[in-house]
Order: C-alpha cells, then structure tokens, then sequence
C-alpha cells in the first residue's frame, strides 16, 4: 500500500491541478483507499505477512493469498461509503478564482497574467519541410530580423526504447542545431510569430488566445514549463552581478 500511494502520488497531484481543486481533497482519500484496499490480500500490508508468519511459526496451516478478501472487500465497501461524505464536508477547497491562501505567494495564473506570457509565448514544430532543419540558431538571427527571441527547444528522443519517449528540454543555446520535430518555445508579437512561421515553413501549435481563454484545444499549459518569481535578500550573493556574470544558463539552466 505504501509503494502504491507513492506511485499514484505525481498522478493524482497533476490530477488535482488539472481540475484546479487543492490536492489534499484527494490525497487523503488516496491514503484511506490504498490502507483499505491493503486489507484484501496477503501482501497487500505488511501486518498481513506477519500474521502469516505467526500462524505458521504456531504449526496452524498458511494463508492463502485471498484469505483476507471477504473482511476486506467489506472495510472496502463501507469505507469508500464513508469517505465519500467525509472528504466533501472536511477537506479544504480550493478559495475563490482558484487562488491559494495569500501567504503560500503568487499563483501560477497570477504570474503569467502579471509578466504577460498568455499573449506572447508560443510553440512552433519543425516540421519535415522546414526551413530551419539543420540550422543553428545563431543562424536564424530571428531577433533582428523579427525582433523575437528563442527561449526553449524540446526534442523526443525514441532511441532508447521504441515504444518510450523521452523529451529533453534545452535552452537554446547560439549553437543549438534544430533538428525534424523540435518545438520552439518563442517570445514575441503574434504577428510576427506568423510571419516567421510563414517564412520558414513552421507549423504552430498555439492560437492567438490568453490563457484565461476557455474551451481552446491548443492553448499552452503553463504548468508544463515552470516560472517563479524571486527576491533578493540583502546577503544574496547575486547583488551587483550581471546577469550573464552570475550564470543563470551554464548553471542553473534557466532564462530570467
């Protein structure tokens, strides 16, 4: 039950965000079901092995794997019963619009509206007839020419495994060589996003809405690329550091 709840746990919290309700409506539950539904075999929790042991060690016969199922499915029945009510009247909702508590800082949502990414993040594919196919960044000069900057490319890597895929995310780097399928995280005006998706023959995989915009197949989930707002206390050793001196990209691998 424990190897359970710690499998389903990443699982349940991007459920939770998802439907943007506080994880601990389900997390709860999630630790009541997996201690009950531990009840219905001999391994399914480990005071069930050690009644085993000290029946056997007493010369009474074994268990069987299912032994425990008719009391357990039972405590299953009556507890799914149970909880149901309770974690509806006891556990803590979400506030209003969907904000935490005012101490935890600001939300997800607070920060794209305030820095404005809803309107002006996109994803671009390099599709098979690209123009950008084996070139590198530095090459493209698209801030320049479209005054637009390049800030992440994600690459699915199939060679380990054939049925898995892995995405590797990167920043992009002056020599980074784009290669078939890569997504372009860009920043800019939305009509020069068009322009340069036009001119080299990309394909966009985010319309021209906000965030905040419902019912949109395509819109981007910012919970999938990470931002955080930070402060800096008097003793940081940032203070009177440039930018590119203190070494956000070689050491921490993010974009400020």
């Amino acid at each position: 039950n424990t190897g359970t709840v710690a499998l389903m746990l990443p699982i349940v919290v991007s459920l939770a965000v998802s439907a943007n309700m506080n994880p601990s409506r389900l997390l709860m539950p999630l630790a009541f079901a997996s201690s009950m539904g531990g009840m219905m075999t001999l391994i399914g929790t480990p005071p069930n092995l050690v009644i085993q042991n000290a029946l056997t060690s007493a010369g009474f016969p074994p268990l069987s794997f299912f032994s425990f199922f008719p009391v357990g499915i039972i405590c299953v029945a009556v507890g799914t019963l149970v909880l149901l009510p309770l974690s509806k009247w006891f556990l803590s909702k979400r506030g209003k619009n969907g904000e935490d508590n005012v101490h935890s800082g600001k939300s997800l949502k607070q920060l794209v509206k305030e820095y404005g990414l809803s309107s002006n993040l996109f994803r671009l594919r390099v599709v098979g007839d690209s123009r950008l196919h084996g070139k590198t960044i530095i090459e493209l000069d698209i801030r320049r020419k479209y005054g637009l900057n390049i800030l992440e490319v994600r690459r699915g890597d199939m060679s380990q495994h054939r049925f898995l895929k892995t995405i590797t995310q990167k920043l992009a780097d002056p020599g980074t060589v784009l290669q078939k399928e890569d997504i372009l995280y860009v920043t800019g005006d939305f009509e020069k996003i068009k322009l340069f998706a036009e001119d080299y023959l990309l394909e966009m995989l985010d319309e021209h809405t906000t965030e905040e915009a419902k019912n949109s197949v395509n819109s981007l989930d910012f919970y999938d690329i990470g931002i955080a707002e930070i402060v800096l206390m008097p003793s940081s050793n940032l203070i009177n550091q440039t930018i590119k001196g203190a070494g956000f990209r070689d050491k921490f691998n993010v974009n400020v």
